[in-house]
């Protein structure tokens, strides 16, 4: 019954991580335009 319920929260944590990645990229877009942010380069970007 225990593995049953991990698993259940494991499909439900797999199907919620794409959804929370796009919230957190408007919401990245939104802190650089308000803020007047500009990174030169990925890695510089993926940092901060």
């Amino acid at each position: 019954m225990k593995a049953v319920i991990a698993l259940c929260v494991l499909f439900v944590g797999a199907y919620c991580a794409p959804m929370l990645d796009e919230q957190l990229n408007s919401q990245w877009a939104l802190f650089k335009r308000v803020h007047a942010k500009q990174y030169n380069t990925i890695e510089e970007e993926t940092a901060r």
